[in-house]
């Protein structure tokens, strides 16, 4: 769990912080019925940095793993879930000017990483929203064989041979993802 900052917008409009971290693993939300408790795996406060939670997730070898099992062939997946506006694009990608860069484009220079030591590359990029596979370099959906297990025919090959030129290919492909307003009681799903 990621606790957001207040944006200047909201702090202009009067907003305040309504998520507090009690400890690594918990926070508190204040609601209209009163203070609720919530229990996470690991708790970021609204302090943390990019580079905090990415290296978290690296000293207990998550990322790292979860990027060489991706480079292995294995079905590999990060979800960030929250309204929209809760933080998720900005703690998946970082912000334009990639001053503090997300998740995402530190995966990529620690999958260059890897690859440069296993001689691996990266092939293609798929979207699942809405229960939908899409190619974001094509605009073929997956399919479904009936064990449920989804493949993506015709999946458009792009190659990299840095983790800039991976950003730049994910940019091409972050302008064909879906996107929508969710309401308070609907989450959604980011990249």
């Amino acid at each position: 769990c990621r606790i957001r900052p207040v944006s200047r917008a909201e702090a202009a409009q009067g907003g305040a912080i309504v998520v507090e971290k009690i400890d690594e693993y918990s926070v508190t939300v204040e609601t209209p019925r009163g203070p609720r408790e919530f229990q996470f795996d690991k708790v970021f406060s609204a302090e943390a940095s990019q580079e905090d939670l990415f290296h978290d997730t690296s000293r207990k070898c998550v990322s790292h793993r979860l990027i060489q099992l991706a480079i292995d062939g294995y079905n590999v997946c990060v979800f960030a879930y929250g309204q929209t506006g809760s933080g998720k694009t900005f703690t998946m990608v970082g912000d334009k000017e990639q001053k503090n860069p997300g998740i995402i484009p530190r995966a990529f220079n620690a999958m260059f990483d890897i690859m440069r030591k296993n001689n691996s590359k990266f092939t293609y990029m798929l979207e699942l929203y809405n229960d939908r596979l899409q190619d974001l370099f094509a605009s073929q959906a997956g399919e479904r064989n009936r064990k449920g297990v989804v493949f993506a025919q015709g999946a458009e090959t792009k190659e990299a041979s840095s983790a800039q030129e991976l950003y730049a290919l994910f940019q091409q492909a972050c302008a064909n993802r879906h996107i929508s307003a969710t309401s308070e009681q609907t989450p959604s799903t980011s990249l």
